[in-house]
């Protein structure tokens, strides 16, 4: 890794030497077809398809081969799709690039080392988002692309696009700068970003702080005592971003002073403080109201032709996403029905019994339901606290064995709060087993 005064070069981490991969233009041409006979289905994604590749040449991340450019021993292309995210409030297509395409059993992927998993566990990271009453979330834009590939190592990220110009053949193009879909990248992103907060350490103490105990991979969720402290440390992480182009932008805050602290084009598009709205945003997948400063959930049940089977009910609750367990009863229930499925051994595709039917259509006729649950985010109201206590307790049936923990708060006026930090459910085994030792296991739940 080195600093070149504008942006980190970082080498890729190869498994042994610089790979010599087979030639795989034929398969890249091939999903480049694919690719196009999808985006020609649809204009408005062809159109901002196209977009993306042109912001890439713009910004230097890529670079077109000249055809007369002398070829090097190794070449790799990628293949390439899009992934749409309508939700988003920027960057609604996404261009992935599939370095898991193998062509002779090789691949990017399979010759690289994905490197140790640097991040904090993503329920660590939103528990401590709800330790102070002032929060704040960014964002570092683009944050792989931030990250300048090694010229030895650019020849193995190139890929082929014709700009849906299918009367002449494909021009190749050159990554520069670090690409989404490198298993190697994640760790490479997150290790430059914490050393380069380390080496500021000093200078930006609370950026420095912010980085090693609040930030998922790109995202930034701190939470501190006061709105002064908010600024400062929006102002630092600012600032030590901006050292390596690693700028941090769609800030969000449930105070107004520190919005309004930030540049207008560096808040959440969402955020107007004329009229003092705020935004609801998702927070490592968490849905979070900064107006009111509570996490909530939004699901719609199946239509009425949604076929019951094992895979399709498992695909839909997956999109459950409750890290912190606020809806483990609810979830819990899931759980045994599907489990109940799995006893009558049914295989992933047929249809479930009855029974089991209408037990499931209950429960996504529940989802609507969930809207209804509203949990703070702070763990502690915004009075001075004297004491804290932090109370856990387990129990167990003969289904299931869970724990929770709440954290008490006594304050200098005399209130008293006790908030959900966070639960977790677990099924017990089919073979019966006490129920004291499930309790046991319960009170153990990592």
């Amino acid at each position: 890794m080195h600093f070149n005064g504008l942006h980190y070069e970082v080498a890729v981490p190869w498994r042994e030497d610089r790979p010599k991969l087979p030639p795989n233009g034929s398969l890249a041409k091939r999903r480049l077809v694919s690719t196009e006979r999808k985006l020609l289905k649809d204009p408005e994604l062809a159109s901002a398809y196209q977009g993306v590749i042109n912001e890439y040449l713009e910004k230097g991340f890529i670079r077109r081969v000249p055809s007369d450019e002398p070829k090097p021993e190794c070449e790799w292309l990628l293949p390439h799709f899009p992934v749409v995210r309508p939700d988003k409030s920027t960057t609604k297509v996404r261009i992935v690039f599939d370095a898991s395409a193998t062509c002779d059993d090789k691949s990017l992927n399979t010759e690289s080392l994905p490197g140790p998993k640097l991040q904090s566990d993503i329920a660590d990271i939103l528990v401590k988002f709800r330790k102070d009453p002032v929060s704040l979330v960014g964002d570092i834009s683009q944050m792989y692309h931030q990250l300048v590939l090694l010229p030895e190592d650019r020849p193995l990220h190139r890929f082929l696009w014709w700009n849906l110009d299918r009367r002449k053949e494909p021009e190749v193009y050159e990554f520069i700068r670090f690409v989404f879909g490198g298993c190697y990248c994640p760790f490479c992103a997150q290790f430059t970003w914490q050393q380069h907060a380390e080496r500021h350490a000093e200078q930006l103490p609370l950026a420095a702080q912010a980085v090693r105990q609040n930030c998922y991979m790109d995202d930034l969720m701190p939470s501190v005592e006061s709105s002064a402290k908010a600024i400062e440390m929006r102002q630092q992480l600012t600032t030590l971003g901006d050292k390596a182009k690693f700028h941090i932008r769609k800030w969000i805050s449930n105070r107004r002073e520190v919005l309004e602290d930030i540049p207008e084009e560096d808040r959440a598009s969402e955020i107007n403080l004329e009229v003092n709205e705020l935004t609801s945003t998702k927070t490592l997948g968490m849905a979070w109201a900064a107006t009111d400063d509570q996490f909530s959930f939004q699901y719609s049940p199946q239509d009425e032709e949604f076929a019951y089977t094992k895979r399709n009910v498992l695909r839909c609750t997956a999109t459950v996403f409750d890290p912190l367990g606020f809806l483990a009863p609810f979830i819990l229930l899931a759980k045994l029905l599907m489990q109940q499925a799995w006893v009558k051994g049914l295989s992933w595709d047929d249809a479930l019994p009855e029974e089991l039917r209408l037990a499931w259509k209950q429960w996504f006729g529940e989802l609507v339901k969930l809207a209804s649950i509203k949990i703070p985010r702070c763990l502690r109201e915004s009075s001075t606290v004297k004491h804290i206590e932090i109370h856990t307790f387990s129990d167990a049936s003969e289904k299931a064995y869970s724990a929770v923990v709440y954290a008490r708060h006594e304050y200098e006026n005399g209130d008293v709060s006790v908030r959900l930090v966070a639960a977790k459910t677990r099924l017990a085994r089919l073979k019966t087993i006490t129920i004291p030792r499930l309790e046991l296991m319960g009170a153990d739940y990592d």
